[in-house]
């Protein structure tokens, strides 16, 4: 009996070092922080109430494979003629600036591409009601 329980753990063991060995599916980590708001409009006529939506990706695998290449806020409703993005890392120094809605590929300000690390974010944007919306946050660049 205790042979069996002894091989049962062997096979454990050997079956975990060889998970530990294989790269992590990054891609599957990703998710989208979501804030979305809905107005009534308060008029004569009938009109949808007006959403808006704004989607941020918790993270990124700029690998060049087709799936999470780049790190792009998505929104809904929103007015690209105020819009603010800036990304920095963990010192606090920025990064990239944006002041329109751009997708950002990972390379800093002097071209090249970045290590996998951690990197914060601010935006600043406003819906086509013309409410002001701020939103900060992290995501991650894995490679």
């Amino acid at each position: 009996m205790n042979r069996v329980i002894i091989f049962f753990l062997f096979v454990l063991v050997i079956a975990s070092c060889k998970k530990e060995k294989q790269k992590p599916d990054y891609d599957s980590l990703i998710t989208y922080e979501t804030v979305a708001k809905t107005y009534n409009v308060n008029c004569s006529c009938t009109v949808p109430p007006i959403t808006f939506a704004f989607y941020v990706p918790t993270g990124f695998t700029p690998n060049g494979d087709g799936s999470n290449d780049y790190w792009e806020p998505k929104s809904c409703g929103l007015d690209s003629s105020d819009y603010h993005l800036s990304i920095f890392d963990r010192t606090g120094k920025i990064i990239v600036k944006y002041n329109t809605p751009a997708k950002f590929d990972g390379r800093g300000t002097d071209g090249n591409s970045m290590a996998m690390q951690t990197l914060g974010y601010y935006i600043e944007a406003k819906d086509k009601n013309g409410e002001y919306y701020k939103f900060q946050g992290k995501f991650t660049l894995f490679l």
